[in-house]
């Protein structure tokens, strides 16, 4: 047999072993047996002091030492850190190559040759973050946006070097912007901040958490007594109705089926809604001509009750409750005439007005992109004079408070969610309008429930939305 047919007959012999599952050089870590096609001469060898190496490319090979027989592969030890110890030269075909004995540093079994050009000097250090844009620019002036825990990183990421929430009254240079991707390749902006006062304070931080405009002491807040004494009206939680509304809640959010949740939560519509709105002797005598013209008296009034209810609910969920503001009420006024203007009842469009409520955002300095901030009832009558009490508006609120926790499955409960305040973390103002309409022999008594959490996403333009003035809320 020539030595033509000496290779076919080696091949095909070869092609009949993976036929019949024998060891081959695909399956990983195992020694295979490489017929090569001239012998390694070894010409040369040293010593070296024991040095770290990790690998420089993926397709090399850990071989014996006569280089007969493939050891290992270097695209099965990516995080390994490789410890040399030896330089071989060998010898093939007239050229020489230079090879390191190498030992993998955690498992010593784990050793061989490898072509020096296939592993780079020092130790295997998992990727951290990388720039992936760079912009300087001139000194431009920021203060912290939010009080929580937010760390000011060192350049690369590596390590956190201060935390905002130790400078609240710091006023902030940004001279930079980088965009930084992750090991993972989640790319986010960062601002290298400055402390204008000391430059030794100084890092990188995350641009959603500091906010355009040099610190200003805020003005002292005024905080308006409560009108009239507590009410005392509220609305009991049935035991594990809020457990259940908080997994319905959490399920929905990871996208999981919510099924079973709105189960559990409709166990409790009949015993919630049963509540009943007792009312005083002092609401009844005071009467409402037009529910269209409110007194500034009557709205706050009718806020304060309203934010009651919402607190002792949030209380008993273990939620942080709300806070009336001026700049939230005047909020609420807004879009109250918008719906007016628009001649919109809930009844007829069976959807929010989206753009009232953007044009009055957008005028208050809030976040127009959405409808972000309302709840939105209405409660039908044949009887024009039902709602002409103070009375008759806190009962007609009571009742939107029952529909909102209880008969809430035509909109996935997202009404109770905000009033239990669900995904409450923040500081959240509150305001409250009213209205009245007809339609044919059918009486509307339409309310409007604005939550505005007070966060630079939603409250844009500081300026523009009153959280200064505060008025107290009863608590029964």
């Amino acid at each position: 047999m020539n030595k033509l047919s000496k290779i076919a007959v080696a091949t095909l012999a070869s092609v009949n072993m993976v036929g019949a599952g024998v060891i081959t050089p695909s399956l990983l870590g195992q020694a295979v047996s490489v017929q090569a096609s001239s012998s390694y001469k070894k010409v040369a060898s040293r010593n070296i002091k024991k040095t770290a190496y990790h690998r420089k490319s993926s397709t090399g090979t850990v071989w014996n030492a006569s280089h007969t027989k493939a050891l290992h592969y270097l695209k099965n030890y990516s995080k390994t850190t490789w410890n040399v110890t030896k330089q071989i030269t060998l010898k093939h075909n007239g050229k020489k190559t230079n090879y390191f004995y190498v030992k993998d540093s955690k498992n010593s079994k784990i050793n061989g040759y490898v072509y020096t050009g296939y592993v780079t000097k020092g130790a295997y250090k998992a990727p951290g973050y990388t720039v992936t844009y760079n912009h300087k620019y001139g000194k431009v002036q920021y203060h912290r946006a939010s009080s929580k825990s937010v760390s000011v990183w060192n350049t690369g990421h590596k390590k956190a070097v201060h935390n905002l929430k130790n400078y609240p009254t710091t006023t902030w240079y940004v001279d930079q912007t980088i965009t930084w991707k992750s090991p993972k390749g989640a790319k986010s902006n960062y601002y290298h901040v400055i402390d204008k006062n000391n430059s030794k304070v100084n890092g990188y931080v995350w641009h959603g958490y500091v906010t355009k405009g040099a610190y200003v002491k805020p003005a002292k807040t005024t905080i308006i007594k409560p009108s009239v004494a507590a009410d005392k009206n509220s609305i009991k939680l049935p035991a594990g109705y809020y457990s259940a509304l908080a997994k319905y809640a959490k399920d929905a959010d990871a996208g999981k089926s919510t099924t079973n949740d709105a189960k559990a939560i409709d166990k409790f519509a009949k015993t919630g809604s049963a509540q009943t709105y007792k009312q005083s002797s002092s609401d009844q005598a005071v009467k409402i001509d037009d529910v269209n013209k409110l007194s500034s008296t009557i709205q706050l009034q009718l806020t304060q009750f309203a934010a009651q209810l919402i607190n002792n609910i949030r209380k008993q969920a273990g939620n942080p409750g709300v806070t009336v503001s001026k700049g939230a009420i005047d909020f609420a006024s807004a879009v109250n005439k918008g719906y007016m203007a628009d001649n919109w009842n809930l009844m007829e469009k069976s959807a929010h007005d989206v753009p009232a409520i953007q044009k009055a955002a957008k005028s208050f300095g809030l976040n127009a992109d959405e409808q972000y901030y309302e709840n939105l009832s209405v409660l039908e009558s044949t009887n024009k004079s039902e709602y002409n009490t103070l009375a008759d508006l806190k009962g007609g609120i009571y009742q939107s408070m029952l529909i909102f926790l209880f008969k809430d499955a035509g909109s996935s409960y997202g009404h109770a969610q905000s009033i239990a305040g669900c995904h409450t973390e923040k500081k959240t103002y509150f305001g409250f309008a009213a209205q009245h309409f007809t339609d044919g022999d059918r009486y509307a008594y339409q309310t409007h429930y604005e939550l505005i959490p007070n966060d630079p996403f939603y409250i844009t333009t500081p300026s523009k939305f009153n959280t200064k003035t505060t008025y107290a809320i009863p608590s029964n």
